[in-house]
């Protein structure tokens, strides 16, 4: 108590303290195992690249990796965990090598592998899952492919 009567002083300081010590309880929503692929229209895996599942009620984030053979589990506080229950916005973000360097090593690349740009953003993805409670979660994720731009 002594510790909060000396910090009254500073009102921005208690704030910051009362936050982290209200935020260090263990009181984290249930949730879920997620795991899946992600797929194009064809059926061909995506391969590599990050899914992030937004919940529509929590705001709370789930973010799994995608493995070569389009397949992925997410994680929401610990390892694997799943996703909180309910409705969860979809994103699918890679990271693309640059052009120049595609066209170099294009022996190395993947004709037409990149997911659409549209399914990285939220507001333009229109993914979506509904993890169930107490259910196996298994999704198959199907996004467009990535236009292949005109040759210059």
């Amino acid at each position: 108590m002594k510790l909060f009567a000396e910090l009254s002083r500073y009102p921005c300081l208690l704030a910051i303290v009362s936050t982290i010590t209200i935020g260090c309880g263990d009181e984290n929503l249930p949730t879920y195992p997620v795991e899946g692929m992600v797929i194009f229209s064809d059926a061909t895996p995506v391969r590599g690249g990050t899914i992030e599942l937004q919940s529509v009620d929590h705001r709370i984030n789930a973010v799994g990796q995608i493995d070569s053979q389009g397949k992925f589990q997410v994680t929401t506080f610990a390892k694997n965990d799943g996703a909180v229950a309910g409705r969860h916005k979809v994103v699918i973000i890679q990271f693309n090598i640059v052009e120049e360097y595609s066209q170099q090593h294009r022996h190395h690349a993947h004709s037409n592998s990149a997911v659409a740009r549209k399914h990285a953003s939220y507001d333009t993805s229109g993914l979506e899952i509904h993890v169930q409670a107490n259910a196996k979660n298994d999704c198959r994720i199907v996004v467009e492919r990535e236009p292949e731009a005109e040759p210059s």
